[in-house]
C-alpha cells in the first residue's frame, strides 16, 4: 500500500555479508540474506568503501548484506540485471545461495570502515560505518 500512496521504503542490507543475522550454519552451510532487505517491496541499501585510505573510488564494503532471496523470486524489473550478473560475476558454489532469488542490495552508500563517519556521541567525536 505504501507504494500506492508514493513512499519509498529504504532499508539496510545488514552489515554482516552474505550470511545475514542468522549466520550461514556450521553442518548445512547456506547463505540466508536478511528480512525485510531481501523483500522486493523495499529498497535494499548496501554498504561500499573506499579502495584506498584516501577519498576516491569505491568498492563493495566486505561486511555489506545482500546476496539472493531465500523467500521471495527474482521479480520483473530484475530478470534481466540478475541473468547479466550471473553471467559476468564469479559466484560461490551453486548449492550455497538460491539463484532464483531476488537480488540486493538494490543500491548502495558508503558505508565501510575505512574513513568512518563522525558523529559525536556523549561529547566525543567517533567513528561509525555501517548500512543502518
Amino acid at each position: 500500500k505504501a507504494g500506492t500512496r508514493g513512499l519509498s521504503i529504504l532499508f539496510a542490507s545488514g552489515d554482516q555479508g552474505v550470511c545475514g543475522r542468522e549466520g550461514c550454519g556450521f553442518i548445512m552451510r547456506r547463505y540466508r540474506p536478511d528480512f525485510p532487505a531481501a523483500s522486493p517491496y523495499v529498497t535494499a541499501v548496501g554498504g561500499t568503501d573506499f579502495s584506498t585510505n584516501d577519498i576516491g573510488e569505491e568498492k563493495v564494503w566486505s561486511c555489506t548484506g545482500g546476496g539472493f532471496s531465500n523467500h521471495f523470486p527474482i521479480p520483473e524489473f530484475q530478470k534481466q540485471a540478475v541473468e547479466n550478473y550471473k553471467k559476468s560475476a564469479s559466484l560461490p558454489r551453486a548449492h550455497l545461495w538460491n539463484a532464483t532469488g531476488r537480488g540486493y542490495p538494490d543500491i548502495s552508500a558508503l558505508g565501510g570502515t575505512k574513513t568512518p563517519y563522525c558523529v559525536v556521541v556523549h561529547g566525543l567525536g567517533v567513528g561509525i560505518a555501517g548500512t543502518s
